[in-house]
């Protein structure tokens, strides 16, 4: 079979996993459009070859419908909350138990591969390949879940980390590029939680819980330190590492500098930066992101102090703050020592271009985290033109600092969700938006199939002032909790319907604690406490809810179904049981 015929058969078998029943379109009763299936050129467009397999076996790459070019946005604001308009858009996946689930595409790190014109998307649906100019979302090059993903200097080879964020034990593939053929496997690595490439493509280092040293050639990996934020590779000094760390330091470390076989410091940052704290106040915290220019010859990097540390030399340069803590550092542009500018990502979502030898900042691209999350994680990645991709919320932009200009993918967290939930047939997202969260909206997907790239639909918009959990319930329901007029109040929803009008509970203003809630009855009814331990019940079948009791602050208890008395008890530490009527 040739290249084309293989290209053929791999769209074949994308219509056949994202058609009516993977996308639950048969279900929409509402206005919304079914997304056009229209298939990738086989022509000059689609310049890369892709492989019929995958390093250890994993299958042919789909290949996905062509998307809508990104838009521009605002030249200022990169949108936090993403377009309310939008649906989410994800892949339907097999869980730990078998069921099917959807998994929302989320940006957790990018790398400009080839000349530029490609770049790889690191999320929890897989390793995606995208065009830079347009953004759009081309090929899966590897399952998921994808938990980092860094590219050589030179663009020719791409390594990603596979494992989920809480595992112990990750596995980093290395593979070639275009051809993604195999080079190197390291099956038990700490998770990393940054990964780059040495300067001539030969090693593979990652931050986390330990510094480890990857050789591609010889597949030996190398521990040379631990609880790392993110390590980067001296330029012109292979054997030395410039480590950003829990130690609240940036140092700088070589093998075999006095000792063969050892890791010993080569710079250390602990005396300057604890001067300057003691004359300028602020206390010591983790350092988060670190970057070595050989041009100046500075040293640089940020954290949670919320400065901007430079180094030249031993010599400390002047040290200024950034509005957030400082997250990731992309290095640099700029020809002459004097134009040389690094960017650094703050985790409200914002990036800050800084000149190096002066520390003048601008242009300056500004985040809105409207949402209340308060550490967004975000990377940074620079383009051989000088331009930015930017991932962070799960989102991803590309930035044009010299124009001010920025383009959104819509693939990746088009729309903020506040809450959602799963049961084995269907999901439901809600998204609010605006600064009060005056409008939310439902978006629904059926598990119809797998498939690796499909859209929710919108059942409606409900008005709740707040909305806090939406738990699942029997019968194929879900119940939207949160609060309205200053008082309980539940919207039920059956996907493919609109959502019903909210029940209001009078008398209670709850702020609902999620890790509280639920104790299910065989009838469908959930009982579930909110932070000031007020006991509240939902009912599918009558739709109800009402305010069961109130519990002690100091001893909460639990609460079950009591099938023999026919309602709710609560019993406590002391064995105490109270029947809740």
């Amino acid at each position: 079979m040739n290249h084309a015929a293989r290209l053929l058969c791999a769209l074949a078998g994308l219509a056949l996993l994202a058609g009516p029943s993977a996308c639950g379109r048969k279900e929409r009763p509402w206005t919304e459009r079914p997304l056009k299936q229209r298939p990738v050129p086989l022509g000059p467009t689609l310049r890369l070859p892709i492989p019929e397999t995958l390093p250890e076996g994993a299958p042919a790459p789909l290949l996905l419908p062509e998307r809508r070019v990104g838009a521009r946005g605002d030249t200022s604001t990169l949108p936090v909350d993403g377009d309310f308009e939008r649906p989410l858009r994800g892949a339907i996946l097999p869980g730990e138990d078998g069921a099917l689930r959807f998994v929302p595409h989320a940006a957790r790190s990018v790398a400009p591969v080839g000349d530029g014109t490609w770049f790889v998307v690191a999320s929890p649906t897989g390793l995606w390949l995208h065009e830079t100019r347009t953004l759009a979302m081309r090929a899966r090059l590897a399952p998921p879940p994808v938990l980092n993903v860094a590219a050589s200097p030179d663009g020719t080879r791409i390594a990603y980390a596979i494992g989920k964020p809480d595992d112990r034990k990750a596995r980093v593939e290395v593979v070639s590029f275009p051809s993604l053929a195999p080079l190197a496997s390291f099956p038990e690595v700490a998770p990393p939680s940054r990964m780059r490439f040495s300067a001539d493509g030969a090693r593979v280092l990652m931050a986390g819980a330990y510094v480890n040293l990857l050789d591609i050639t010889s597949r030996e990996s190398r521990v040379v330190g631990s609880d790392s934020n993110d390590v980067f590779p001296m330029p012109g000094r292979p054997d030395q590492v410039a480590v950003a760390s829990n130690r609240d330091t940036i140092d700088i470390y070589g093998y075999g500098v006095s000792k063969p076989s050892s890791y010993e410091s080569v710079f250390d940052s602990t005396s300057a930066m604890n001067v300057y704290r003691a004359t300028h106040g602020g206390m010591a915290r983790d350092q988060r992101t670190v970057t070595f220019d050989p041009v100046t010859g500075i040293l640089a990097g940020g954290g949670d102090d919320n400065r901007v540390w430079r180094f030249e030399g031993e010599r400390l340069l002047d040290v200024f703050e950034l509005d957030g803590n400082v997250v990731d550092v992309a290095c640099c542009t700029g020809k002459a020592p004097s134009e040389r500018t690094a960017y650094f990502a703050v985790d409200n979502f914002s990036v800050a271009a800084v000149r190096l030898q002066d520390g003048k900042v601008g242009p300056w691209l500004s985040g809105i985290n409207t949402h209340g999350t308060d550490w967004i994680s975000v990377r940074l990645a620079l383009l051989p033109d000088e331009e930015l991709l930017v991932a962070g919320a799960g989102r991803l932009a590309r930035w044009e600092p010299a124009h001010r200009a920025l383009v959104v993918s819509h693939d990746y967290m088009a729309m903020h969700f506040q809450v959602s939930a799963s049961n084995r047939h269907d999901s439901l997202f809600v998204g609010c938006d605006g600064p009060t969260r005056e409008r939310c909206a439902v978006e629904h997907i059926a598990h119809g199939a797998p498939a690796a790239d499909v859209a929710t639909a919108r059942v409606g918009e409900v008005a709740l002032e707040k909305i806090e959990q939406v738990i699942a319930l029997e019968g194929g329901f879900f119940a939207l909790i949160g609060v309205k007029n200053n008082h309980l109040a539940v919207v039920f929803v059956k996907p493919g319907t609109r959502p019903d009008p909210p029940i209001e509970v009078p008398g209670s203003a709850p702020t609902l604690k999620k890790e509280l809630y639920a104790v299910r009855a065989r009838d469908g009814a959930v009982a579930f406490y909110d932070i000031d331990v007020q006991i509240f019940e939902v009912t599918r079948n009558p739709q109800d809810a009402r305010l069961l009791g109130q519990a002690p602050r100091d001893n909460p208890g639990r609460v079950v179904w009591d099938e023999e008395a026919g309602c709710w008890v609560r019993t406590d530490d002391t064995g105490r049981r109270v029947e809740l009527r």
